[in-house]
């Protein structure tokens, strides 16, 4: 199932002005730039956000939030496996982000 790119569209407009400016600094800052251009994060950013509007509404994550979680754990999963990507920026964030999904 691909998700509805509105929907997306809305996720990502959550992370650009939803947050405060001190938990974003600059939407040009080098977190902002490996969420945008980095596969893994980028899904796992989208989930991020589709669990956080979910929870502020007092509803459960909706497909939408599985989808880009399952995809953006798949993406580091298959990363995992070559020691340069292991450590890259972009799988790093990911993988926080994911734990920041379990914690929450």
């Amino acid at each position: 199932m691909i998700p509805d790119s509105r929907k997306d569209e809305g996720l990502n407009w959550k992370f650009i002005y939803g947050y405060p400016d001190q938990a974003r600094a600059s939407p040009f800052s080098s977190v902002f730039h490996d969420c945008m251009f980095d596969p893994a994060a980028f899904h796992l950013l989208l989930a991020q956000s589709a669990y956080h509007l979910a929870a502020l509404k007092g509803q459960p994550p909706p497909l939408q939030a599985l989808y880009h979680k399952a995809a953006g754990l798949s993406i580091v999963n298959a990363r995992l496996s070559d020691p340069e990507l292991a450590v890259c920026d972009g799988n790093i964030i990911a993988a926080t982000t994911m734990v920041s999904l379990e914690v929450c």
